[in-house]
């Protein structure tokens, strides 16, 4: 899949995925995103890369 704007990914945090969205899209592999925490804390991120360690986004699973 590629990255769009509008589209909801999780961004890795040390706990554990944090829903977000796609804001803009640098690469395939580098979004900016609005990320949504638990503690409804709201936060913006740029340049975020690909992947699923801490400070990554990735897609969510499908269920």
């Amino acid at each position: 899949m590629k990255p769009s704007v509008g589209r909801i990914v999780h961004f890795h945090t040390s706990n554990g995925p944090a829903a977000a969205i796609v804001i803009n899209v640098h690469s395939e592999l580098e979004v900016d995103l609005q990320v949504f925490h638990a503690d409804g804390s709201i936060k913006w991120v740029t340049d975020v890369p690909a992947g699923v360690a801490v400070g990554c986004w990735d897609w969510p699973p499908r269920v």
